[in-house]
């Protein structure tokens, strides 16, 4: 039952497949999409305002600052001896 499963598929040729896709414009289709959506990226990273970058400093800022008041406070007792 399972061999006549595999006779009744046929497989189309290589250039067969190549044709229908190039005939169907799918990969035009996707070069495009892939290009916009590369422009529509570079268009949002370039309008990040002034806010933006002064909220993400202060985000990296605070566990920053903690960590390394954390560590100086570990350290210093050794530094009194």
């Amino acid at each position: 039952m399972h061999e006549a499963e595999e006779e009744e598929e046929e497989e189309i040729p290589m250039e067969e497949q190549v044709r229908l896709i190039e005939q169907s414009g799918v990969l035009q289709l996707e070069q495009l999409e892939g290009t916009q959506r590369s422009d529509e990226l570079v268009q949002s990273t370039e309008k990040s305002s002034l806010g933006e970058e002064i909220f993400d400093t202060i985000i990296l800022l605070i566990p920053f600052s903690c960590l390394y008041i954390g560590m100086d406070v570990c350290v210093s007792p050794f530094l009194w001896v």
